[in-house]
């Protein structure tokens, strides 16, 4: 849910000279946050108090509500600042300016997405209340930066410089990269785009098959009569022309690279988990919430965790991101809330055809005029000079930001719709000229409400009627909200933000689009009381975890949703407990075994080798034998120990390489495989057909079954299995091969960095589609890349939040509370942090008006 600040970041230079030197500088005290005593600040109006327990999970006692965000401003620039700041340099696509040439691709991107111009118009529209606690927030921020000056810590030391001033617009752009990097479509419609340039209609429609019918949703579960509505083959379109979007694509590809490489935004999927239970099926007969976040793996962690109270009424726990006062997740004395990734399909690329003159571009209504900003970029320089600047000229359109400006790649574009479904993309659309552009509709554009200020309202909210009513204008991302309230023991789910609503059927969405055209349009959004909610379900409990939010869909919205094996999982898992507690619940949150796996890809193993007639050619075998022994007896559990999950999850590679390499070629395969929930989904759909036209082999003179790709694929996977691992199968612990390092920014470029500051579990569990999911990318298997982010349990009949981090609640390398959670986190144990106590052994510091 929130950007991957600094994973994978190109470090420079000054990191490496005198890293030694530099590292003993930063063990001396002075580098620590403080925790004890008192600090005099200027310009605070009342004495705020901050406990810290054993953990540094701060609890914050103010006055007001203006007071604690103050002080939340204050610990987050203690643990986070450089997170904090970092987060801030790619939003205003200031990078540059201290990483140099190498980050000059993503400040171009921020400045033409237009983060900073996203969070004034998020200004404009803030209430009051909201304007007077960022305002208050960001104080408490400048006020830790004007009194220690010199005292930042490593990396700004490593980068030589220090933070400026914090500003509450600040928080609002670092909302919206929150928003951007849940937007999985600005992936997918470029590469289902680019794909759709090469392949018939047949061949895509089973590429993309929709989320399977009969998977669980959220508010039907497995109890829906009409299935989820999938894409209809009739409906695609081929293009005939691969000369234009592949060249788009491969800016955007080089675009998504550097994301990835530089701050960490790119990614290979990603999900969480929320579950709540109602009173009637708990011990305690307490209303249960269970959230945890899945989002690349790194250090610092991604969450704060935090307690905050006022004498004015505010009394909320749980996980803020650095840099933005909001509880995101967490609960307050009446109601606990929990957020998954809605998933939804919030963006879509638009060409825009240019007038005569070049100044404008053709809509329905005539000619329009682009809009034209320049903007310099500060560009570091490491040759004694100090920096450059570099000028970028900013398109913008009512379609959106023009984005074709990223690439390098010349941008002749010519889209020809398929002649049997020329209502995808009308023939008269087909000639765009030599120099077409592309622009970017990104829910994100948009700004019409006080955004940040439903999570300030959500805090005080006593039941599931105000949590609804409070978050109603929450725009981007759309989020799955969960709730459960304490008076009623009620539970309740909401899907919150703003649903594009377009025309056409659902894969339309994925295409790009003609700004020229009036049926491309967007047609507004749906949101508020009008999306899907559900309270109180009969079965109940809810379940959501990137799953369909229902099976009844009003108007086309996604085809990004993970596959179902975590849904169904964790609905098999409640169903099974009549009265849930705390103990059952953590086994639930932490489980690794997954009937996906085990269903869809094993059992065609088992049919084709040790069915009623089996294929017996590796009668002899011994390894290939022992293997299959392995993968029948298995149970789908996914644990560091286990052999069938190595084996199985190398074979699903394979599959995946073997059935759609051929047509896809590696380039496409790429494209198509970087988020892999897509290819977990379809190679699954695949397996129940056949006689599916992907199963054939087209470099091949004979035609392959869907039977005839498997084997090899197997065989492929034992011969890998066995240059990798060795031949003594009984060593082929998934553990083994599936790698957890939290690694630290800069650990890439120093040594010295990497011994102190990554954290290594080792053997991981777990897989794509286990309950505790730890995903890794295909090109670069079988490093966990992907997990748990936070853990955050609620029973509404007690007044504690049971929370853990998998590091540690700071930032700072040479504090003890940088990694102190990692143990437990992955014990799956959770820490009290209590809303009506205080533990007479919490250090205290007190924030002094001077």
């Amino acid at each position: 849910m929130i950007i991957r600040f600094v994973v994978g970041l190109i470090f420079t230079s000054l990191l490496l000279v005198g890293g030694l030197l530099l590292f003993g500088k930063h063990v001396e005290v002075r580098s620590l946050p403080q925790y004890e005593g008192e600090v005099k600040i200027s310009g605070l109006k009342n004495p705020i108090e901050i406990y810290r327990d054993s953990f540094a999970i701060a609890h914050i006692s103010a006055l007001t509500d203006e007071d604690a965000y103050y002080a939340l401003g204050y610990v987050h620039a203690q643990e986070r600042l450089f997170q904090m700041d970092f987060t801030r340099r790619i939003g205003k696509g200031l990078l540059s300016e201290v990483l140099g040439e190498k980050s000059l691709l993503i400040d171009k991107w921020a400045r033409i997405i237009g983060f900073t111009r996203l969070a004034q118009y998020m200004w404009d529209k803030a209430s009051p209340d909201t304007k007077k606690y960022l305002t208050a927030y960001s104080n408490g921020v400048n006020a830790f930066i004007s009194s220690h000056k010199g005292k930042f810590g490593l990396e700004f030391d490593a980068l030589s410089y220090e933070p400026e001033e914090w500003k509450p617009t600040d928080c609002m752009m670092i909302g919206r990269l929150m928003s951007w990097e849940m937007n999985f479509s600005y992936w997918t419609d470029a590469a289902f785009s680019d794909i759709a340039l090469t392949l018939d209609s047949a061949h895509m429609a089973s590429l993309y098959p929709g989320y399977p019918a009969g998977s669980p949703t959220v508010i039907e579960g497995n109890n829906h009569a009409l299935p989820i509505r999938t894409f209809d083959s009739t409906n695609r379109r081929n293009v005939r022309d691969t000369t234009s979007l592949s060249e788009f694509y491969r800016g955007e590809k080089a675009l998504h690279s550097a994301l990835q490489t530089v701050v960490g935004m790119g990614g290979i999927g990603g999900g969480s988990n929320s579950f709540v239970i109602s009173g009637k099926r708990t011990s305690s007969g307490g209303a249960m919430l269970e959230n945890d976040t899945h989002l690349a793996i790194g250090t610092p962690a991604r969450w704060y965790l935090v307690h905050i109270q006022s004498k004015s009424g505010l009394n909320v726990a749980g996980f803020t991101v650095p840099g933005i006062p909001l509880v995101l997740s967490g609960r307050n004395q009446t109601l606990s809330w929990g957020l998954t990734n809605g998933m939804i399909d919030e963006c879509d690329y638009f060409v825009l055809k240019p007038d005569s003159t070049g100044s404008g571009y053709l809509t329905p209504t005539g000619v329009k005029q682009i809009t034209r900003i320049s903007s310099q970029i500060p560009v570091r320089t490491f040759d004694g000079s100090g920096k450059r600047f570099e000028k970028i000229e900013i398109g913008l359109t009512d379609n959106g930001p023009i984005v074709s400006t990223l690439n390098t790649f010349e941008l002749g574009r010519k889209f020809v719709a398929d002649k049997q479904t020329p209502h995808l993309l009308p023939m008269n659309e087909t000639a765009l000229g030599q120099h077409p552009m592309v622009a970017i509709e990104w829910n994100g554009n948009f700004v019409s409400s006080d955004e940040l200020g439903c999570f300030f309202k959500l805090h005080h909210a006593k039941n599931i009627e105000e949590a609804r009513i409070d978050v109603s204008d929450f725009a981007t991302p759309c989020l799955n909200l969960t709730l459960a309230e304490s008076r009623t023991e009620r539970i309740a789910y909401q899907l919150i933000g703003r649903i594009p609503i377009r025309q056409g059927s659902e894969e339309r969405a994925l295409l790009p689009r003609y700004a020229d055209n009036a049926s491309d349009a967007w047609q507004g959004f749906q949101s508020g009381s009008a999306l899907p909610h559900t309270t109180d379900p009969s079965a109940g409990f809810l379940v959501s975890a990137n799953n369909p939010s229902t099976a009844y869909r009003i108007i086309p919205h996604s085809e990004n949703w993970e596959p179902p094996g975590r849904a169904e999982r964790l609905t098999q898992l409640l169903e099974g407990i009549k009265k849930m507690d705390l103990p059952k619940l953590k086994q639930v949150m932490t489980d690794t075994t997954s009937p996906f796996e085990k269903n869809e890809l094993a059992s065609h193993l088992i049919r084709i080798y040790r069915s009623s007639n089996p294929d017996t050619s590796h009668k002899k075998d011994v390894l290939f034998n022992a293997a299959l022994d392995y993968i029948e007896n298995w149970d789908g559990a996914q644990g560091r120990d286990d052999i069938a999950t190595t084996i199985i999850n190398v074979f699903l590679l394979r599959l995946i390489t073997d059935a759609l390499s051929d047509e896809l070629g590696s380039d496409r395969l790429a494209e198509f495989a970087y988020l892999n929930n897509v290819p977990v989904r379809t190679i699954a759909h695949l397996l129940k057909d056949p006689d599916n036209i992907w199963w054939d082999d087209i470099r091949s003179p004979q035609r392959e079954s869907r039977d005839d790709i498997i084997k090899r694929s197997f065989e492929e996977s034992l011969v890998y299995l066995t240059g990798k691992l060795g031949t003594d199968i009984r060593r082929w612990n998934w553990g083994r091969l599936h790698w957890l390092t939290y690694k630290h920014p800069f650990a890439e470029e120093s040594k010295e960095v990497a011994a102190i500051g990554n954290i290594d579990i080792g053997h991981a569990p777990g897989g794509f589609t286990t309950v505790i999911q730890s995903s890794y990318g295909f090109w670069n298997p079988f490093i966990m890349r992907v997990g748990p982010s936070m853990r955050s349990v609620a029973d509404m009949k007690s007044d504690v939040l049971y929370a853990s981090l998998p590091t540690g609640n700071s930032g700072n390398l040479f504090n003890p509370h940088y990694r102190d959670m990692t143990d437990l986190f992955h014990r799956g144990d959770l820490i009290e942090v209590p809303l009506v106590r205080k533990d007479p052994s919490w250090k205290k510091l007190v924030l002094m008006p001077e």
